[in-house]
C-alpha cells in the first residue's frame, strides 16, 4: 500500500513540473502540433515514468561508506533489530487512503462507461448521413455541433452558409486528425487520477489545443474574419459529454488571439527546451544511485575494504591470540547466524553498508590456540555416512529440488525430459561449491549435453548459502552432497 502511495505522490509531482513547463514556456506559442504530443506525453510520462528505475552507479569500493556498526557478542539481541521498525498508525492512514483512492477510480470509471454508453445511444438512435470519410447526424438545435470518432453532429438551425462551412470545417479537422482518441486517453488518465486538480487542467489543456488545431484547419478554406464572427455567434454556454468536441466551446478569446498570433521566434526555439528538462526529470524520477561495492555479486566475496582493514587491524592489536577474516553477508545469512555454532568461530564486527540495509561487513575470527581454524579451511572433504549431522536446505528439500528445477528450466530447453545428477561441496560457510556433474564422460560430450549440464551446475550453485553446515561432533565439515536436477521438455 505505501508503494501506492508513493507512487502517487511521484505521479502528481512529476504532472505538476511538466504542466508548469507547458504552462511557462509552450503555452502561448504557435507550436500548437508540437503542443499536441506533449501535452499527451506528459499524462504518459506521469503515469509510467515513476514505475521505471534505471540504476546508477554510485561509489566505488575504496569509497564504501559504513553505516551502523554492531559490536559482538551484542550481535545475537541486534540481529532482531534489522529490520526497520514499521509506524503501525502511518500504515493504517495509508491503507485507508489507498481504498479511498480506489473507491474513486471505480466511481470514475463507471461515470465514464454512463457517458460513453449516452453516445453511443444517441449515435444508434439517430440516421448518420456519410459524407466523405465520416458520417453527418443532425441535432435539429437539440445539440450545438460537435464530433466524436469519425461521427459530426451538426446543429443546421439558423445558420447561414458561411456559418455551417466553417462548423463543418472545424469538427472535420478534429474528426481527421483523431482528437477523440487523445480525449479518450485523458478522460482514461483522469479515471486514475481522479483526485488531482492538475489532470483537470491537462483536460482542458488538451481540449484547447485541439481547437487551436481545428482552427487553423479551418482557416485554410475560410475567410479569417468571418469565421472569427462565426466563432463568436456560436459560443455555447450549456455542456455536453466531455469525450466530444464542440465547435465554440473553449476560451473563445485564446482561440481568436491564436488565429491572428504569427509565428515567431520563440515557435522555433521554446520546443527544444523540453529536451534538457525531461533529462533532469528522468534523472530526478527513475535513476536511482547502487553504490558498486552492495551489487548482488559482492555477497560472499572476502576481500576486506579499507575501511574494515584499518579496524581489523585495530582487533588484532587487542587480540593478538585471535586470526581475523572479513566477509560480505546478505541479511538472510545473518538470519542464520543465530543458528550457527558460536563454538567454532565469533564474530567481532558487523557494518551495515550505507545505502543499502540488506548488505553487512562482517569481522570474524578464531583463536590461534584452538585447531578449529585448520578444520574450517581445511580441504578434506566428508560423506554423508561420515557425519553426525547433515547439510539440510533451510527450507527443507521440497522446496530446493522445486526451486532448483526451475532454475534449471529457465537456462536451458530441451527435446526430451532428462534427469541429471550433479556433485557438489556444501563447505563449513554453508556455500555451494565445487559443482560437478556426475559419472560424465566430458570427451563425448555434445554441445547440446554443455548447455544442459551447465544449466544444471548453475542452478544448484544458486542453492549457496541456503544449506545448515555439516558437523562430525559439533565441527564444522566440508560434505560431498548429490542431488538431481529434473529438465522437462517444453511442449
Amino acid at each position: 500500500m505505501i508503494s501506492l502511495f508513493n507512487y502517487i505522490v511521484e505521479s502528481s509531482l512529476l504532472l505538476a513540473l511538466l504542466m508548469l513547463f507547458y504552462q511557462l514556456v509552450l503555452s502561448r506559442e504557435k507550436c500548437i502540433t508540437y503542443n499536441r504530443f506533449y501535452l499527451l506525453g506528459a499524462s504518459l510520462l506521469s503515469a509510467l515514468l515513476p514505475l521505471l528505475n534505471f540504476p546508477l552507479v554510485q561509489i566505488s569500493r575504496n569509497q564504501l561508506m559504513l553505516d551502523q556498526v554492531y559490536e559482538i557478542p551484542a550481535i545475537v539481541s541486534q540481529i532482531t533489530t534489522f529490520s526497520e521498525p514499521k509506524n503501525q498508525g502511518f500504515e493504517s492512514f495509508v491503507q485507508v487512503l489507498s481504498l479511498v483512492y480506489l473507491t474513486g477510480c471505480l466511481v470514475m470509471l463507471l461515470l465514464f462507461f454512463v457517458k460513453l454508453y449516452q453516445l453511443i445511444k444517441l449515435i444508434k438512435e439517430s440516421n448518420p448521413i456519410t459524407k466523405n470519410r465520416y458520417k453527418v447526424i443532425l441535432t435539429n438545435g437539440k445539440l450545438p455541433s460537435f464530433s466524436f470518432g469519425n461521427y459530426l453532429f451538426l446543429n443546421q438551425l439558423n445558420k447561414s452558409e458561411n456559418e455551417l462551412k466553417a462548423i463543418i470545417k472545424h469538427e472535420e479537422a478534429h474528426i481527421e486528425q483523431k482528437h477523440s482518441y487523445d480525449i479518450l486517453i485523458v478522460e482514461l488518465y483522469k479515471i486514475f487520477f481522479w483526485f488531482n486538480p492538475l489532470s483537470y487542467r491537462l483536460s482542458k489543456a488538451i481540449k484547447l489545443n485541439h481547437e487551436f488545431l481545428a482552427d487553423r484547419f479551418a482557416i485554410q478554406s475560410t475567410n479569417q474574419k468571418s469565421y472569427i464572427e462565426a466563432l463568436i455567434k456560436q459560443v455555447y454556454r450549456n455542456t455536453v459529454s466531455p469525450v466530444v468536441h464542440y465547435f465554440g466551446l473553449h476560451s473563445t478569446e485564446k482561440r481568436i488571439n491564436m488565429i491572428r498570433q504569427n509565428i515567431n521566434l520563440g515557435t522555433l526555439y521554446k520546443p527544444y527546451f523540453v529536451i534538457p528538462f525531461l533529462s533532469v526529470l528522468v534523472f530526478t524520477f527513475s535513476c536511482h544511485f547502487q553504490p558498486d561495492n552492495i551489487l548482488p555479486t559482492t555477497i560472499g566475496e572476502t576481500f576486506a575494504p579499507k575501511q574494515f582493514e584499518s579496524k581489523m587491524e585495530n582487533l588484532k592489536g587487542m587480540h593478538p591470540e585471535r586470526s581475523y577474516f572479513f566477509k560480505f553477508v546478505s541479511s538472510p545469512e545473518l538470519e542464520k547466524i543465530k543458528a550457527r555454532d558460536y563454538d567454532q568461530y565469533s564474530i567481532d564486527l558487523l557494518a551495515k553498508i550505507n545505502g543499502n540495509s540488506g548488505v553487512f561487513g562482517m569481522i570474524y575470527s578464531f583463536d590461534k590456540s584452538r585447531n578449529l581454524p585448520n578444520v574450517f579451511f581445511s580441504k578434506k572433504i566428508y560423506t554423508v555416512e561420515e557425519l553426525t549431522e547433515v547439510p539440510t536446505p533451510w527450507n527443507g528439500y521440497e522446496a530446493l529440488l522445486e526451486s532448483i528445477d526451475k532454475h534449471a528450466n529457465e537456462l536451458v530447453s530441451v527435446k526430451k525430459d532428462k534427469v541429471i545428477w550433479v556433485k557438489f561441496i556444501v563447505n563449513t560457510f554453508g556455500e555451494v561449491v565445487h559443482t560437478n556433474i556426475a559419472d560424465s564422460d566430458y570427451s563425448n560430450m555434445s554441445e547440446a549435453d554443455a548447455g544442459e549440464y551447465g544449466a544444471a551446475i548453475k542452478a544448484i550453485t544458486a542453492t549457496s548459502n541456503q544449506w545448515r553446515i555439516g558437523k562430525i561432533n559439533n565441527t564444522l565439515v566440508n560434505v560431498e552432497m548429490e542431488l538431481p536436477v529434473q529438465l522437462n521438455k517444453v511442449n
